[in-house]
């Protein structure tokens, strides 16, 4: 690996810091000739188990960074075009992060109540009316598997 960008634990709690703040990996890795390219923050997440627990925990924190950037956007960007797209590229990672918060919320309410033996009476009748079938219902204790001998 390239020393320039060598893990220390030190340079990864200031990476975790900036990505709390909503800068990404890509912005971090611009800041100074100390900050490691975004593909070498990726391999570290793969590499070393505690700074991919670090920036982890830092997900929330940089889902409600996107967010409030997503307010100055609306403001300050003129072209809003430009402005929607930016916008709803922030709303959708951060939604990704923190989906408690963020995310899609499906909710469905159902409640059913049926009669089972108004609905088979019901379709019984229908076949009935339309089929000319016959009536099948048991009317003797024989024929309704009741015990005869009792």
């Amino acid at each position: 690996m390239n020393e320039q960008y060598k893990y220390t634990p030190e340079i990864g709690q200031t990476v975790a810091r900036y990505f709390a703040a909503g800068y990404t990996f890509g912005e971090i890795a611009e800041l100074g000739p100390w900050a490691p390219t975004a593909g070498v923050i990726s391999s570290w997440r793969a590499e070393y188990d505690d700074f991919d627990k670090l920036i982890t925990s830092k997900e929330k924190a940089h889902a409600d960074a996107l967010i409030d950037q997503t307010i100055d956007i609306a403001d300050n960007d003129w072209d809003h075009k430009r402005a929607a797209v930016r916008i709803k590229a922030r709303q959708f990672k951060a939604s990704k992060l923190n989906r408690d918060k963020y995310g899609e919320k499906v909710e469905v309410n159902h409640t059913l109540g049926l009669d089972m033996g108004a609905l088979l009476a019901e379709a019984e009748k229908r076949l009935v009316t339309s089929h000319g079938m016959v009536d099948v219902t048991p009317t003797t204790p024989a024929q309704s598997g009741e015990d005869i001998l009792s």
